[in-house]
């Protein structure tokens, strides 16, 4: 389990930084690597692209709540016999380490877990550069059953609904892959996105999913949901070893 750091270098959490001036130039002396893009968030004067970015969408939060309901009852439901728990934990591209956890987990933390406005998932890369290759392409389509037709009918509906720059933040789409998506229709998306498996991956570290489950406060909860929406926001996608790298950075320059 992450331990909270406990080095002398005073704790600037984001909230902090974006409410106090003193903050939040120290936090962006600290963090002077990060490009534009994860700068218009992290340092959000008037809040108004935060108010963006988090707004709710009905039907992320449905795909959100769906999601982590499948992952609960795979992993604490005792309803799924050892072959489809295993296909669940491969959907999602989880570690054998983080599947053991989920199963010594309380079912009723998996709540903590969901947001109305962010997807915590998102295609793995792999699958996101095979679409873009793959896109002008005709394909026959391989996955019809009912649930991958929700998933892909459910993304696509959230992609139409918001403009690009929002869909890809929401989702945790590459912008190349979001801005051809963007261009055709309801139908001929579905047609395209159900030639794909459903192959996912989290948006943040599997460590800050383990301490939220298993917090032992109120306040320590706090401070690893605020993580995992910090490592959402800040660009790093669908990429695990930047994910790891960032992880680690944030414990060595004090910010948790």
């Amino acid at each position: 389990m992450f331990e909270q750091n406990t080095m002398a270098t005073p704790v600037i959490t984001p909230r902090m930084a974006r409410d106090d001036c003193k903050y939040r130039d120290e936090l962006q002396k600290r963090l002077s690597s990060i490009d534009g893009e994860q700068n218009d968030l992290l340092f959000d004067l008037s809040g108004s692209r935060e108010l963006q970015i988090t707004s709710a969408n009905i039907n992320l939060s449905e795909l959100e709540n769906e999601l982590w309901d499948l992952v609960k009852t795979a992993f604490t439901g005792n309803v799924m016999q050892k072959a489809e728990v295993d296909t669940v934990a491969s959907m999602f591209s989880f570690s054998p380490t983080l599947c053991e956890i989920f199963k010594i987990s309380a079912p009723e933390r998996f709540d903590l877990l969901k947001d109305n406005s962010l997807l915590s998932f998102t295609l793995t890369e792999q699958c996101q550069r095979q679409m873009l290759h793959l896109f002008n392409q005709r394909l026959s389509s391989k996955c019809s059953d009912v649930y991958h037709t929700r998933f892909w009918s459910c993304l696509v509906i959230i992609l139409q609904s918001e403009t690009a720059e929002n869909s890809s933040f929401k989702l945790g789409l590459l912008p190349e892959l979001t801005a051809v998506l963007k261009g055709k229709s309801y139908m001929s998306l579905i047609e395209f996105l159900s030639y794909f498996p459903i192959q996912l991956t989290l948006r943040c570290s599997e460590e800050v999913i383990a301490n939220i489950l298993h917090s032992q406060s109120v306040e320590e909860e706090k401070s690893f949901l605020e993580l995992k929406y910090l490592q959402i926001i800040s660009g790093c996608r669908c990429n695990a070893k930047f994910i790891a790298n960032k992880f680690a950075r944030l414990v060595d320059m004090g910010i948790y």
